[in-house]
């Protein structure tokens, strides 16, 4: 299938399997724009290309997701990810929060200087003042979560499920010296880390991916039946969610319409920004034969980069291969 594409957007298209076991061709229309110093959009010159892989910001499996792969089906709303750093509104300051909303989805986080527990004698472990800084990565690493291999057997060893890449995380059994254990600077306001082994829920704005919590859940089961009657189709008891890639309570409930506002506070070098996403949808069309059908597309993910200055929109249609002869050959974009 050829893509006739007409606009300054990357487009691509890609084969896959429905549920049901129907060939679909996937369509992605990507699209970068370019955020003023007073929140102003224009077209980026440069326009971020359709990612066929996940990418990391190191070793994948040793570090967090940086950008989702488009090329998985579609989520059922819209993924909402801010991907920066948190930046001191003053030369002192240890702690403040970052608040990051897009239409209806809002999230706020508390952000720490670096800390650590200190023993008493007497009583429970207290934790230090945070130290002053200027900028925080808002990276899971510097979320709670953590791998803890400290325990004399390999029984005691256990990890963070939902980020394994982060900080403060002990085992039941743990010999991690508890004053060299750095404390999780990004967190939930109303559920902060209090003692050693409490496990507040990693919190943040990246994606998260696969193989992490929630969505690793939700993938389905893949055992001796799967292989024997739905290989290579998903299993049934497969949740959409799977692809989902926002931290929990950053995908939309329904797909937003892309004409939302944003709000970013805490992580944009002038305090805050705001501004309305663009109200652009892609017009994408099928011709089949003789017959040329416009096919729906959805606002799949809304990806804000303060660092960079950019916004980053990612819309995603299917349509149905169909019999020999009846199936579509172009996509027109525009």
């Amino acid at each position: 299938m050829e893509v006739v594409n007409k606009t300054c957007f990357e487009a691509e298209h890609f084969s896959a399997w429905s549920a049901t076991g129907a060939e679909t061709a996937m369509i992605v229309v990507k699209g970068t724009w370019t955020i003023g110093h007073d929140g102003q959009l224009s077209l980026a010159d440069r326009q971020v290309p359709v990612l066929l892989a996940p990418q990391y910001y190191g070793e994948p499996g040793l570090s967090s997701l940086r950008y989702n792969a488009d090329s998985y089906p579609g989520k059922p709303g819209t993924d909402c990810i801010l991907s920066g750093h948190a930046r001191a509104p003053e030369k002192k300051t240890s702690v403040m929060e970052v608040t990051f909303a897009v239409g209806p989805v809002r999230r706020t986080a508390r952000v720490f200087g670096k800390r650590r527990w200190l023993k008493h004698l007497i009583g429970a472990p207290s934790i230090s003042q945070p130290e002053a800084f200027e900028t925080i990565p808002l990276t899971w690493e510097h979320s709670f979560g953590g791998t803890d291999c400290s325990g004399p057997a390999t029984s005691d060893h256990d990890l963070c499920g939902e980020n394994p890449v982060g900080m403060g995380f002990m085992a039941p059994h743990s010999r991690l010296d508890l004053e060299s254990l750095a404390l999780p600077q990004v967190e939930n306001p109303a559920d902060l880390i209090s003692t050693p082994h409490r496990r507040p829920m990693p919190w943040g704005f990246a994606a998260i991916p696969q193989v992490w919590q929630p969505r690793a859940g939700y993938a389905g089961t893949y055992d001796d039946n799967w292989r024997r009657t739905r290989m290579p189709l998903p299993p049934v008891d497969q949740d959409p969610r799977f692809y989902s890639s926002a931290s929990p309570g950053l995908c939309s409930s329904q797909y937003l319409s892309g004409s939302e506002s944003v709000v970013v506070a805490g992580a944009w070098r002038s305090g805050r920004l705001h501004f309305e996403l663009p109200g652009t949808v892609p017009n994408v069309s099928i011709l089949c034969g003789n017959r040329c059908d416009e096919l729906p597309v959805h606002l799949d993910t809304v990806l804000v980069e303060p660092d960079e200055d950019r916004l980053i929109l990612v819309w995603k249609g299917a349509v149905a291969r169909g019999k020999r002869g009846e199936q579509p050959s172009i996509v027109m974009v525009k």
